[in-house]
């Protein structure tokens, strides 16, 4: 399905919420988000962040047993820090590089 849509734009002073979710073992750590500056991201993976939040995706979990999803926020940086969009990615959706990404920023202390 091809999508027309211009893309979210994520400018690298944005920060990206981002939490692994879903399974069936509940599993507090795992889910907690952790906060990435966009500048973080390479330009490729903030341009498909911004194709997914842009689509329209509903931010309500997939309810599909033990499969993992990612529930993805865009903060706003000026004022009070609150999301500007969301959206939720299944876990298979060619998330690769955002695995690594979140993997990443849990290494180093983020979020």
């Amino acid at each position: 399905m091809a999508n027309d849509k211009p893309g979210v734009e994520i400018g690298a002073d944005a920060v990206l919420r981002i939490s692994r979710q879903g399974g069936f073992a509940a599993l507090p750590g795992l889910a907690a988000p952790r906060e990435i500056p966009a500048n973080a991201c390479p330009a490729t993976l903030r341009a498909w962040l911004g194709a997914r939040l842009a689509a329209s995706q509903p931010a309500t979990p997939p309810g599909q047993g033990d499969r993992f999803y990612w529930r993805i926020e865009l903060l706003s940086t000026a004022g009070a820090r609150k999301a500007t969009a969301s959206t939720v990615i299944p876990d298979d959706a060619d998330a690769a590089a955002l695995a690594g990404l979140w993997e990443k920023a849990g290494q180093s202390g983020a979020g």
